[in-house]
Order: structure tokens, then C-alpha cells, then sequence
């Protein structure tokens, strides 16, 4: 199967929306979406992503962190692809141009990954909204998902794709052959992409499965607002207590206008919220941009003035039998080092951090191809005490990241 059917996207924005167990819908923004899936092995991985704010206690400041939701492919009953008409158009509008609406059946809830230091026993550090949306979403086994997917990036013949590889097939149905077929292939969750060792600074993510833990609920959950679609006008308020002067009764359409203005500042707090946590995310995108032009640039002045260096010391000694040597030492090494960087390459494209993964690409291509360009300088003039040089040589490259 070819590698250009592997599916690995990082960091697209999403919504999720799911109903709750009270029978009401609830929706979540300003989420990331990773998808990964290659035929090849028969593994597939989703995560989730949320900024999310733990307010500060007497015994913990406030921090801003990221909690994930996993969801391994071995849960997942179905998933399906809406159509484009189908896509809910304020979601649409949140999210931008090309957005994809997934439809998740799960046969046990995801799992949380959260920072290793919250306590999941107690009622855990006061947190924001997105935080208990999180954790709610982690209860349901129903739930949409819609992202920003570029055509460009992944087309929607690769997506039906891991949908049907994904679902498994419905019996008394009329499954085809080949849908029997591909249900012996149940997918497996790549261990790099599902990896939380490496997560908050190598500490190591928490696993949180709510389904088989009796955990209270986060402190501060009855915060967690419902979809706007839901609210309904407020109840009467009550008469105010005599202040020795009468107070005017509040009229129903005062106390409904109240509740559209509540709204319609929390619609605000969301927005904002979204704002802050795409430009959060674009400077990372940015910072990462920076640093591997700048790794270019200083590998282009280092390979110069390494060549210099080779160039004057082979004109002075060259002799036929050191070519020769040093052609078969290096035919040797080329094989060796194509099959580290092809081993590499497989193992460094799922543990790189995701807001550099898309950078990965471009950097190998560097490297290949200045290596081929040492090699045809080095089968021409090169001595065996270059070769020793090159075998000696080591780079060390180091960025303060502040």
C-alpha cells in the first residue's frame, strides 16, 4: 500500500458537540484535532486537545495547561463522514472553510489524559469551562466532531476510507465480502501517536478512564454552560423584599432580555477564549518556523566552510589508492546511513512534538540531500583522512527555548 495513503494531521482546529446525559446538547470550541492512520500496519489514533485553565488556590497559583482526550480505535463502534450540505452552518462559520463533520459510536468512552499532578480522587483544582466540557465529553460515547480538513492536506476518499476501516460491520445488514474481509483487520492504536510518556515536559501524562472509576465531577462543573440553541427564557424572578420604598417588579420580558445579555457575553468569553488559544497555538507554529530557519541557515554556512576545508586539504594529497578506499568506505557508509535515516524517518514522524511535525518534511529532504552532495564531493577528491575527519566530526546545535 502506498505511503501516500497514510493520514497524520496535527493541530486542526474543532468543535464538539455531544448530548448530555440530562438530555441537553453541549457543544465545545476552541479544540485541536491529531488524526493518524496507516494502512500499511492496520493502526489509527484521535486525540483532542484543549487549552485549559486551573484557577489558583491557596495551595496551587493559576495555570494554563493542555488536557487530552484519546480515543483508541479499538473502542470505536462507527465512524461517519457527514455530508458537506449536513455540516452545521454556525460550526461552519467558527471553524472556516473546509470543515469536515465526523459522527463517533463508541462501545466505551474515551480516555482523559491530564497533567500528572491533578488529583482525580478529590474535586481537583477549580478549572475554566473548557475543562469541565472536557470532561463531560469523556462520559459520552455519542458525539460529533468538526474540523478543519483541507483537501489539499487529506482528501475525503482517504477519510471515507478510515471511516470504513475504523466501523465495524453491522450484522444482518448485507455486509459484502470485502466488508467481511476487512473486519478480520480490526485497527490497532499506533503506540507512538497514543504515547502520553513524552507529554507536560517528559513528565508523562495521567490516564483517566471515567467508565471504570467513580470520580466526582470537577470542581466547579455546574458552571459548564449548555449549547446556546438551549437556553430558554429565565423564570420569574421573585419580588424583592420591602425596603421601606417599593421597588418595581421586574417584567418577564426584563428578565428574558437579562438572559440574552448573559448569553450573549458568554458568546463573547467564547469567542475570546478561541482567539486567544489560536494565536497561542500560531505562535508556537511561528516560534518553530524560526528556529528551523535558523537551523538552515547556520547548517549552510557550517557545510561551507566544511567543503572549504576538505578542498584544501584533498589538493594536497590525493593518490589513486585512497580514492579508491575511500569510494568503497563510503558506498558502505551511504548504505548503512540510508537505512538509519529510512528507520528515522518511520520513528521520528510520530514521537516529534505535534506543533513541529508538520516541519519534519523539510528538514529530512535538507538532510538527504546535503549528505548526497558530500558523498559525490567525496567520491571525487576525498582522502582517507577525510574520511576519518567525517567519521570524527560532530555537531552540536543547541536553542534556549524562553
Amino acid at each position: 500500500m502506498s505511503s501516500l495513503d497514510l493520514i497524520d494531521v496535527s493541530a486542526q482546529p474543532a468543535i464538539a458537540s455531544w448530548t448530555h446525559d440530562s438530555g441537553v446538547t453541549r457543544r465545545l470550541d476552541a479544540l485541536r484535532l491529531h488524526i493518524f492512520h496507516d494502512p500499511s500496519t492496520s493502526t489509527a489514533f484521535f486525540k483532542l486537545r484543549a487549552t485549559v485553565t486551573f484557577k489558583a488556590t491557596s495551595a496551587k497559583p493559576k495555570r494554563t495547561t493542555a488536557a487530552w482526550l484519546h480515543i483508541a480505535p479499538e473502542n470505536v463502534e462507527t465512524i461517519s463522514l457527514e455530508d458537506e450540505e449536513n455540516v452545521d452552518e454556525v460550526i461552519s462559520k467558527m471553524i472556516g472553510p473546509n470543515t469536515v463533520c465526523w459522527h463517533f459510536s463508541l462501545t466505551r468512552p474515551a480516555t482523559l489524559v491530564l497533567p500528572p499532578d491533578y488529583d482525580v480522587k478529590s474535586k481537583g483544582q477549580p478549572s475554566d469551562d473548557s475543562f469541565h466540557g472536557l470532561w463531560a465529553l469523556a462520559r459520552a460515547t455519542k458525539f460529533f466532531i468538526s474540523a478543519s480538513l483541507p483537501a489539499r492536506t487529506v482528501s475525503r476518499g482517504r477519510l471515507m476510507s478510515l471511516c470504513a476501516a475504523a466501523s465495524r460491520p453491522q450484522s444482518g445488514k448485507g455486509t459484502t465480502s470485502v466488508e467481511t474481509a476487512s473486519a478480520d483487520v480490526k485497527l490497532a492504536s499506533n503506540k507512538h501517536a497514543a504515547d502520553t510518556a513524552s507529554l507536560y515536559g517528559g513528565r508523562g501524562g495521567q490516564i483517566v478512564e471515567l467508565d471504570s472509576l467513580n470520580l466526582p465531577e470537577p470542581a466547579g462543573s455546574a458552571a459548564f454552560p449548555p449549547a446556546y440553541s438551549d437556553i430558554g427564557p429565565s423564570p420569574p424572578l421573585a419580588a424583592d423584599p420591602p425596603m421601606g420604598k417599593k421597588r418595581r417588579r421586574r417584567t418577564s420580558s426584563e428578565a428574558s432580555a437579562t438572559a440574552y445579555r448573559q448569553v450573549d457575553s458568554k458568546a463573547i468569553e467564547d469567542k475570546t477564549a478561541f482567539a486567544n488559544a489560536s494565536k497561542n497555538d500560531l505562535k508556537a507554529e511561528l516560534k518553530a518556523e524560526l528556529l528551523n530557519e535558523l537551523r538552515t541557515e547556520m547548517k549552510a554556512e557550517l557545510k561551507d566552510q566544511l567543503k572549504m576545508e576538505l578542498v584544501s586539504e584533498v589538493m594536497q594529497e590525493v593518490e589513486k589508492r585512497v580514492l579508491d578506499r575511500v569510494e568503497e568506505r563510503l558506498q558502505e557508509q551511504a548504505d548503512d546511513f540510508e537505512k538509519q535515516l529510512y528507520d528515522l524517518r518511520h520513528e521520528l514522524g510520530a514521537t516529534v512534538y505535534s506543533e513541529v511535525e508538520d516541519q519534519t518534511y523539510t528538514a529530512r529532504k535538507e538532510l538527504e540531500d546535503f549528505v548526497r552532495e558530500e558523498m559525490e564531493e567525496a567520491q571525487k577528491r576525498v582522502e582517507e583522512r577525510v574520511v576519518d575527519r567525517l567519521e570524527s566530526a560532530n555537531l552540536n546545535i543547541r536553542f534556549n527555548d524562553r
